[in-house]
């Protein structure tokens, strides 16, 4: 047998983390207008966009396809000790 690495995805936890971070949206809007007086929301549209490219797998694996290719490259064609990369 082989090793290999499985990320699973479960069913509505994209939906889920996004629906959290629109109420937490909604809390930080409200807190800003009145209660605080530094920015809650722009961070959390930041965190929103990087939420939706972790559940992007087909980015995630193209993006780990090119780290290796790089590796290798820096390398010679040979492995980095101690990196392994996914195929």
């Amino acid at each position: 047998g082989e090793s290999v690495a499985v990320k699973v995805q479960f069913p509505g936890a994209k939906r889920r983390m996004l629906n959290d971070l629109m109420n937490l949206q909604i809390l930080a809007h409200y807190l800003q207008r009145f209660e605080l007086k530094f920015d809650l929301v722009n961070p959390l549209k930041e965190l929103k966009k990087q939420v939706e490219l972790e559940f992007d797998f087909r980015r995630e694996a193209d993006a780990m396809a090119r780290v290796g290719t790089h590796l290798k490259d820096a390398r010679g064609g040979g492995p980095v000790e101690g990196v392994e990369v996914p195929r």
